[in-house]
């Protein structure tokens, strides 16, 4: 899929990628890795998501296995403050490159990062409008298949997503 790739270091130490498709759908996914993973290790996610003209945004987080030993309660919760960073910046891409703001922004990891994915949502609900926690560590009987399975069916799966935020919509305070 043409797009164009940023890859760079957040203020703080965290290493990110983030691709811009020509066919932009006007949406943002933010891609949060599983524990041994980088901002280079997204499996099929960001395919999937660039052939459906997401822009899509990574993050190392700042840490990897070596470094969470030595400080993990500090490293571990300095992954929220880096994913929200990574938001915000890719967001200001968006609006530079594409001369306006991403009008859905969405989370989605797997295994650690569908944790975060859950932490990320919960934590800053006017930051994103949903996304897809594929087999987090608190959900491991789900964990071996997931990913083929979401893959397989996101056509279904992204209409359902659609129904529901369409009928939060008229509710103010869901904010879809």
């Amino acid at each position: 899929v043409p797009h164009r790739y940023v890859h760079g270091v957040i203020p703080d130490d965290a290493k990110f990628q983030l691709a811009l498709p020509e066919a932009w759908n006007g949406k943002l996914v933010i891609f949060s890795r599983g524990f041994s993973g980088t901002e280079l290790t997204t499996g099929a996610f960001k395919s999937v998501a660039l052939e459906r003209g997401y822009a899509f945004a990574a993050s190392d987080e700042g840490w990897n296995r070596l470094t969470i030993a030595a400080r993990p309660g500090d490293t571990y919760f300095e992954s929220r403050h880096r994913l929200r960073e990574l938001t915000l910046y890719a967001r200001q891409v968006l609006r530079t490159h594409y001369g306006k703001d991403a009008s859905r922004t969405l989370m989605m990891g797997g295994s650690n990062g569908g944790h975060h994915t859950k932490w990320m949502i919960e934590s800053y609900p006017d930051l994103y409008d949903g996304g897809l926690a594929g087999y987090g560590f608190n959900s491991q009987v789900s964990q071996w298949g997931s990913i083929a399975t979401v893959l397989r069916h996101y056509d279904v799966i992204a209409s359902t997503i659609d129904a529901i935020i369409a009928a939060r919509a008229p509710v103010p305070a869901c904010h879809p």
